[in-house]
């Protein structure tokens, strides 16, 4: 009776390790994008805690902050009295670096950001605009695209944490060139650990 005992209990226990290791398999597979990931799968997530993290969907192709080559932070987010400024860049690579393409964000210090409130994004005039570029490497032209009076966006601040310094949300916006070739980007997202507006680090 009891080797049958120990049989069954060997059985269950080898039941139980499989089961964790099969979920412990598909936890990895969700948390990490594969090959065949969709764009939308390629941004990061739309946390709260300071991740440092931003992307969006360019014409439907993720943009995702890449590279710490730059002379500030990236993703770099700077906010002081209202005032608020996000840039993230990623570099365009066919076999070598030939350019790098940013989304760049901000708002006046007329504008009190609040969590859990929207802002429109408009023309430069405004003070709270957008513009999504490219700089090349000479193989690629320089691009400039900037939201307008009628290509316009929104930014929504999700988190605001003033003792952490702690900034998140989400934005979307339409920018045109100046031959009026638009730029669609949606599903944008940031989580970010601000500096003020004074300092780069």
């Amino acid at each position: 009776m009891f080797p049958k005992m120990i049989i069954m209990k060997k059985s269950i226990l080898f039941l139980l390790l499989t089961v964790a290791l099969i979920s412990c398999k598909k936890d990895d597979e969700i948390l990490q994008p594969t090959l065949n990931s969709t764009e939308i799968e390629k941004l990061p997530p739309t946390t709260q805690i300071g991740a440092n993290t931003a992307g969006c969907l360019l014409n439907g192709v993720a943009v995702v902050a890449e590279g710490d080559e730059w002379s500030e932070k990236n993703p770099h987010c700077g906010y002081d009295q209202g005032a608020f400024v996000l840039l993230f860049r990623q570099n365009i690579t066919e076999g070598g670096h030939i350019g790098t393409q940013a989304v760049y964000i901000t708002t006046n210090s007329n504008t009190i950001l609040e969590e859990n409130t929207k802002y429109t994004i408009k023309e430069q005039e405004s003070g709270k605009f957008a513009m999504f570029y490219v700089i090349g490497d000479g193989s690629i032209a320089d691009e400039r695209y900037y939201t307008t009076t009628s290509n316009v966006g929104e930014l929504y601040i999700s988190k605001l944490d003033k003792e952490k310094n702690i900034i998140s949300g989400t934005f979307w916006f339409d920018a045109v060139d100046s031959q009026n070739k638009k730029a669609e980007i949606r599903e944008g997202r940031f989580d970010v650990v601000y500096q003020s507006m004074g300092n780069k680090n």
